[in-house]
């Protein structure tokens, strides 16, 4: 009776267990939403996920796959080092170093044309300007090639001598500083056969190398040669009254008597005899001003060995123009030949680089070229608030004495994201911290939901802060 009680209560107990199993398979199976069940699968939308891996840890059930979260990075090759991406991480995993853009202010030739290169306006030049005072400038051309930028524009005058003006006295020589000007100096000879005595040449001379004197002073006549029978041709011929025939023969009154020679050369008797001068040749300065008074052709040139006309020498002339101003032909021989056409001279600003070679390596010896500097002028520097260390003043234009550098601070590390601070929020990106050279890079990868593990139970899509995570 025990045993049939005990078997009854352990078949009793298996039917209850069989039925409980039973009714316990719908239940169970609930848990896991069929595809083809009223709850709606759940997927990621691919435009909003950024791979932050924020939503991993709430499903149990590994659903969501993301092998490898978005990378962040910053491109060292367009990075410039300004930091101005830092605040915009808001977990401070940015890294950089800012450096600094400056100008060697020892360097600097304040030229400016680095002004226009920065799109911040952030480069301040107190601008230079080299110049020339035409009214100091020779116009030597010699300043020219000095300048490597071919900036300066003169155009050379000439000074010439006129050959047909020139005595060839050489009195300009000494005016010349660079011994430009070469006259060969002639001698002066004195034809007395053909000389009247007029003294001329001996007027000229006076002030000059006074080698001119008489030898014989006064007209004469020889009263036995002087006899009539000529008609006294010589009366008329004389000009100034000085003539008489008193007793029959010819007296000249020497105080009317002006010595030109016209009653010796009308004398059919020979009996006039005229005035002399003799020359100290010793003491001739060449001026050849006898040469120009004579007008008896009796003053004849005596050209040296090796002459050769009046020249001035072109490669070692300056054109300091000491020629015409410390020194005044008289005959204007000398004269300022001006080509054509013809420019002011003028230093290009546009093309000048304000290197200073034309003071530096040319000493102008009229000191026509100036450096001009501003009113109120400052040394050269670039605004660290406004620079963004864009370096197009380096790229963009070149210095030519090298004075715009990039300065590392101390400590001074290559920039980078710190992958322990960083969240994968993005933000980095979405709020362009990289405005200008976009150096933050993403590695962007997306979730997925592993719809065969999803239980469908939507505790994920409340963790997406992208709101990437949706059903239906």
């Amino acid at each position: 009776m025990e045993d049939q009680s005990r078997r009854e209560f352990l078949k009793r107990s298996a039917w209850l267990a069989a039925g409980v199993a039973v009714a316990s398979v719908p239940f169970l199976g609930s848990c896991r939403k069929k595809e083809s069940g009223i709850y709606a699968s759940y997927y990621v939308n691919p435009d909003d996920c950024i791979g932050c891996g924020e939503c991993l840890p709430s499903c149990y059930y590994s659903a969501l796959l993301l092998p490898v979260p978005t990378l962040y990075s910053i491109s060292q090759e367009t990075c410039v080092e300004c930091g101005r991406c830092v605040p915009v991480c808001p977990e401070g995993a940015l890294a950089v170093a800012p450096v600094s853009v400056e100008i060697d202010k020892n360097t600097c030739v304040e030229c400016g044309k680095c002004v226009t290169s920065c799109p911040e306006t952030a480069i301040h030049v107190s601008v230079i300007q080299f110049l020339i005072t035409q009214s100091e400038c020779v116009e030597c051309g010699k300043c020219v090639p000095v300048c490597p930028e071919q900036a300066i524009h003169v155009t050379p005058v000439f000074y010439r001598i006129n050959n047909a003006d020139c005595l060839e006295c050489g009195k300009c020589m000494p005016a010349c500083p660079e011994s430009a000007i070469n006259i060969s100096m002639i001698n002066y000879i004195f034809d007395y056969n053909s000389c009247v005595g007029c003294g001329d040449c001996r007027t000229v001379c006076v002030n000059e190398g006074n080698c001119i004197s008489y030898d014989v002073a006064n007209y004469s006549v020889t009263t036995s040669l002087c006899g009539g029978g000529c008609g006294h041709v010589c009366v008329g011929a004389c000009t100034e009254g000085a003539i008489t025939t008193p007793s029959g023969y010819a007296i000249i009154n020497q105080s009317l008597c002006i010595k030109c020679g016209k009653c010796y050369e009308v004398c059919p008797k020979n009996a006039i005899h005229t005035a002399k001068v003799v020359q100290n040749a010793n003491n001739c300065v060449h001026c050849g001003k006898c040469y120009v008074a004579c007008t008896h052709s009796a003053i004849d040139k005596e050209f040296p060995t090796g002459y050769a006309p009046p020249i001035i020498d072109e490669a070692l002339c300056t054109r300091c123009g000491e020629c015409m101003t410390n020194f005044q032909c008289e005959y204007d021989a000398i004269y300022k030949e001006i080509p054509t056409p013809h420019i002011d001279p003028y230093i290009d600003s546009a093309v000048c680089s304000r290197c200073g070679e034309c003071i530096d390596l040319f000493d102008c010896p009229q000191d026509a070229i100036h450096k001009d500097v501003p009113p109120n002028p400052f040394d050269p520097y670039i605004d660290q608030d406004a620079c963004t260390r864009c370096r197009d003043c380096m790229t963009t234009f070149t210095c030519p004495e090298s004075s715009i550098a990039v300065h590392l601070p101390i400590g001074h590390f290559a920039p980078f994201v710190d992958q322990e601070k960083c969240v994968k929020c993005g933000e980095c990106i979405t709020k362009v911290a990289c405005p200008d050279k976009h150096a933050i890079i993403q590695d962007l990868h997306k979730a997925e939901i592993d719809k065969r593990l999803c239980m469908k139970c939507g505790k994920c899509e409340p963790e997406c802060p992208y709101d990437a995570i949706d059903h239906g």
